[in-house]
């Protein structure tokens, strides 16, 4: 269960926001509790949007604190965008998690190609590195055809993935060898008045070693989300999602999420 309370403003150019964070996350044999605290600030300078933030997770057993910290920038090229990130944060998806305190650093490379008002291409690579001497390369790939051009808007795509970790660790986290998934999906994206609706069912096969077991299968999945903008200064969001992608969760598990937030404007 993970619930927060953030406060936003303007510090000149800079859209500024402090987020408090509690994560709590039990399973059969261990409850564990993190704390999060985080400033945040992005800025529009030209074409490139830039972010940074940096924070601390702290775990109910106070053994030490944990530093996080990203930067980003992105870049629009008018035929598309050049994206860069690097980031390090606390791995609190589940309580094994937390109890072995695994931490995750990224750099990530990604470009996006508008080919035409329908078409859109997408590519990233992602190098991270994890505390208990793991690693791991991640490529993803993808293809947007956008079906209608007003709304309520349709689009279809493809999604690969090669995914691959150095060794099986343990810590906790999924951390398949030679995983290969390949993604089909459509997605709905609707506004009226008030109410704003995304839909996106998605079907695929996936494959991967893990512990020196070969898996090949289907794998199925949808995200949604609900908006309503009840006054000019108030806006409520439900969103969820499901399914038993591997690559879907920290831990590879079949899952569900749902989340609830409330946004206030003064």
């Amino acid at each position: 269960h993970r619930s927060g309370l953030s406060y936003g403003f303007w510090s000149g150019k800079w859209e500024t926001e402090l987020t408090y964070r509690i994560t709590d996350a039990k399973d059969p044999v261990r409850q564990k509790k993190e704390e999060d605290l985080w400033i945040m600030a992005r800025a529009q300078m030209g074409r490139i949007d830039t972010g940074a933030g940096v924070g601390i997770s702290r775990t109910d057993d106070r053994n030490g604190s944990i530093l996080n910290g990203f930067l980003r920038a992105d870049a629009n090229m008018g035929w598309g965008t050049i994206d860069v990130s690097v980031s390090r944060e606390a791995f609190a998806d589940i309580a094994q998690l937390i109890e072995n305190r695994i931490v995750r650093t990224s750099g990530t490379v990604g470009l996006s190609e508008v080919l035409s008002q329908r078409l859109t291409f997408t590519e990233s690579y992602t190098r991270s590195d994890y505390s208990d001497s793991n690693s791991a390369d991640d490529l993803r790939l993808g293809a947007t055809y956008s079906l209608t051009r007003a709304a309520p808007k349709i689009a279809t795509g493809y999604r690969f993935r090669y995914w691959d970790f150095k060794r099986q660790s343990g810590g906790g986290y999924f951390d398949p060898e030679g995983f290969t998934s390949h993604q089909v999906f459509v997605s709905l994206n609707a506004e009226k008045n008030a109410f704003h609706v995304f839909l996106e069912p998605y079907v695929g096969l996936q494959s991967f070693t893990r512990d020196g077991e070969y898996r090949n299968h289907d794998f199925y999945g949808v995200a949604a989300s609900a908006g309503w903008k009840m006054k000019k200064c108030m806006s409520l969001e439900i969103n969820g999602e499901s399914g038993n992608y591997a690559g879907g969760s920290a831990t590879g598990f079949n899952y569900y999420l749902i989340g609830l937030k409330l946004i206030g404007s003064f």
